[in-house]
């Protein structure tokens, strides 16, 4: 809500695209054939008043008339120092009271934090080994060693162990419903603010035909690929 996505992009990364899931764009298809970025998307909107109302009101609840917070970012990536430089004004402009400390370190040591939990609010990226939402959710299952932000959120973990065990995980329709809960669930807990989708740009020859390209590890399929006249 206090997240200006949209001049976020434009300063920091034009070719991405803003982010309504955990799950980003591309990566795989619902059911009903929607990206399902699309067919599970969240309202994650831009609110300034109500972010500021909201903050006033949680400063009250804890007493405090101002409160500090440490933001950290790649200093080796240049969307995440822009994006941590971006989000710094954006959050202290919007909301009175609150100071951001920016924590600038190389991705290595942002890995190794992660991996401690040791951070207070941490700008991340991850990418896909497969094309389902499960690469992404997986991140947030309670216990789960990949659970950096130490989510422990009841509705996303009964909606994604519906969509990965019996019977459910047998029915498309039935998996992704629970893959959409799940998302909602993690949206409605504010357990995680996703940002973009990165974007990649490729130069072909025109005459290379029959190649696959994917949002995942297996970023291009050349089983098909051939040279046309």
């Amino acid at each position: 809500m206090a997240t200006n996505r949209k001049n976020l992009l434009e300063i920091a990364a034009p070719s991405f695209s803003i982010t309504n899931t955990v799950t980003p764009k591309k990566l795989d298809q619902a059911p009903n054939g929607q990206d399902f970025a699309t067919y599970a998307a969240q309202p994650y909107t831009y609110d300034a008043k109500k972010a500021a109302e909201l903050f006033k009101e949680g400063l009250k609840e804890l007493g405090k008339t101002s409160i500090t917070l440490e933001l950290e970012g790649a200093n080796d990536n240049s969307f995440a120092k822009a994006a941590v430089d971006y989000l710094k004004g954006n959050l202290e402009k919007d909301l009175p009271g609150l100071t951001i400390n920016e924590k600038l370190v190389s991705s290595a040591q942002c890995q190794k934090d992660a991996q401690n939990n040791n951070f207070q609010i941490l700008l991340t990226s991850w990418g896909a080994d497969y094309n389902e939402p499960s690469d992404f959710l997986m991140n947030f299952v309670s216990g789960s060693s990949m659970n950096h932000g130490l989510v422990d959120n009841k509705d996303f973990d009964k909606a994604y162990n519906a969509a990965t065990t019996t019977p459910d995980v047998l029915s498309a329709d039935k998996r992704y419903a629970h893959y959409k809960d799940a998302e909602r669930a993690l949206y409605e807990s504010a357990n995680v603010n996703p940002l973009a989708t990165e974007s990649v740009s490729l130069l072909l020859n025109p005459k290379l035909k029959g190649i696959s390209t994917y949002n995942s590890a297996m970023i291009f399929d050349l089983r098909h690929a051939e040279i046309t006249k």
